[in-house]
């Protein structure tokens, strides 16, 4: 069967599927694959102003250029930022918002970690990748609950990994998806009027 793109983002017969004058923010893997598809299509939807956070900076320039080519209405954002340092979070997400809101998240940013097994992994690497994708996860979950639109949106991305046991050759990466999860799990519980959505998009090559 051949792949096709969806025309469901077509706004005169799909009008619930408009973003008109939304904010869009999304982290990892913004300025390639899944990232900056979403970002087209965030776009192509009328979505206002779309900010891309990553760490490597040419490449979010890079799609920023070709959004605004396509899209010359929408503000695009390139901001480059580690998402586990607390403060250059803070900054991203106050430059993009400015004295508004940010309505919808993507959240994607995530650190594979050690590829060795249980048995022979080191220790303190393990434990650290486990830091790092948890507290990347809590540092982005902190500034948008401090900007977010009233009834914001949230769709973090997931692995499988977190659910399924195939083998432990991913163990740390494993265990931090699930922690990952159960942190937006509880934001969602703290705060009703958002819609959190954990989704899976498949494996990614």
């Amino acid at each position: 069967m051949l792949a096709r793109k969806s025309p469901a983002i077509h706004i005169p017969t799909h009008p619930e599927l408009s973003a008109k004058s939304k904010s869009v923010l999304i982290t990892r893997g913004s300025s390639t694959g899944i990232g900056g598809e979403t970002a087209r299509y965030y776009a192509a939807a009328g979505a206002s102003r779309i900010a891309f956070l990553g760490r490597r900076e040419k490449l979010l320039l890079d799609k920023k250029a070709f959004i605004e080519t396509e899209f010359p209405g929408v503000e695009i954002f390139a901001i480059s930022a580690d998402v586990t340092k607390k403060s250059a979070v803070d900054a991203a997400f106050s430059q993009f918002a400015g004295s508004g809101k940010i309505h919808v998240l993507i959240h994607a940013a995530a650190a594979v970690g050690p590829k060795e097994t249980i048995a022979d992994v080191d220790g303190e690497e393990y434990l650290g990748a486990i830091q790092t994708n948890l507290a990347g996860s809590l540092r982005v979950a902190q500034a948008f609950l401090r900007h977010a639109a009233r009834d914001a949106v949230v769709v973090a991305r997931k692995s499988w990994d977190a659910h399924l046991n195939l083998n432990d050759a991913f163990a740390s990466y494993c265990v931090a998806k699930m922690a990952v999860y159960r942190l937006w799990d509880i934001v969602a519980i703290a705060n009703p009027n958002l819609s959190i959505f954990y989704t899976q998009p498949g494996v990614i090559l």
